[in-house]
């Protein structure tokens, strides 16, 4: 790997043909995105570009975090870009404002609260590469946000690691009721997303349409096993599911299911009484069932350190 001067006496490897996408609102907490940021700054295999797509106006902390980010990318070969939307618009806009601004062959995910190990980007890009595959994500190891914010340490908080499908024949399958990729981890060919029009404005599945359009079109999609994500879960999150917002965006996904030939009308039917009935069920089952679902076992089931 070729380097690349970053400061006297010292090497860092030079910039991959990546960027990085992380879209951030309002009610994200500063110490989160830092984490996030950081986490990005610390890759054995470094992105060429750094996009923060700000989803409408920030609070004082949050911005006070993107300058000083913007700060240190200032001397570095990595180009940090602040985006600012006027008004708070959903992922699926301020997701597409962001690809457009993207330069590089891959685009790779990052949810604002999350955090990615060390090598994600250099092992997704060779598992890409190897595999000629235009969407790789990997298996997200999910930690308990509560605990966490109650003095808990990420990798003490750690509940299960969520897997998806590995091959693309089995992530086609999968794509016909559930979203097939876990977004925070997705590494994807840029012009391969913008071919079919990339994210839109389907909140709360914003990439589940993607993913379909794409698998639609051709795309090869993989899954790695290793969980290259640290996600900022809990069970708070379950509660989340049974917003009528997100319902209501049921059919709307179904609708681009049949359009693109997945699958037929009374399959879309009975997609939605499935995945409304999960959501509606009582909390506590609602936990067993998503662990028994999500939390598959794999090859690996070490999450790794937190830098």
């Amino acid at each position: 790997m070729s380097e690349t001067q970053s400061s006297p006496g010292s090497t860092t490897p030079a910039p991959a043909d990546i960027a990085v996408l992380i879209t951030v609102y309002h009610k994200i907490t500063d110490s989160h995105l830092d984490a996030a940021l950081r986490s990005i700054a610390a890759q054995t295999l470094p992105p060429q570009q750094v996009i923060v797509v700000a989803d409408g106006p920030l609070t004082a902390s949050l911005n006070d975090v993107l300058r000083r980010w913007e700060q240190h990318y200032a001397e570095l070969p990595t180009h940090f870009l602040i985006h600012r939307l006027e008004f708070n618009s959903g992922a699926g806009v301020a997701s597409q404002a962001g690809l457009q601004l993207v330069e590089t062959t891959w685009t790779a995910r990052l949810d604002a609260d999350d955090i990615a190990l060390p090598e994600r980007l250099e092992k997704q890009l060779r598992y890409a590469t190897l595999r000629r595959l235009d969407v790789v994500g990997t298996a997200l190891a999910e930690f308990d946000a509560e605990a966490v914010e109650k003095g808990a340490n990420p990798e003490e908080a750690l509940f299960g690691v969520r897997r998806l499908p590995e091959e693309h024949e089995h992530i086609l399958a999968y794509a016909r009721w559930n979203c097939p990729v876990n977004h925070p981890s997705v590494l994807l060919r840029t012009e391969a997303a913008r071919a079919v029009g990339g994210y839109r404005e389907i909140r709360g599945m914003e990439d589940y349409d993607l993913w379909v359009r794409m698998l639609s079109a051709g795309a090869r999609f993989g899954n790695m096993p290793e969980p290259l994500t640290l996600f900022r879960a809990g069970f708070a999150m379950l509660e989340r599911r049974a917003d009528p917002a997100v319902i209501r965006q049921e059919w709307h996904m179904q609708t681009t299911l049949m359009d693109n030939g997945l699958v037929n009308r009374p399959r879309a039917i009975l997609n939605v009484i499935l995945r409304t009935g999960f959501r509606l069920l009582p909390l506590p089952l609602l936990r067993r069932i998503y662990v028994l679902l999500f939390h598959r076992p794999g090859r690996d089931h070490h999450a790794g350190g937190i830098a």
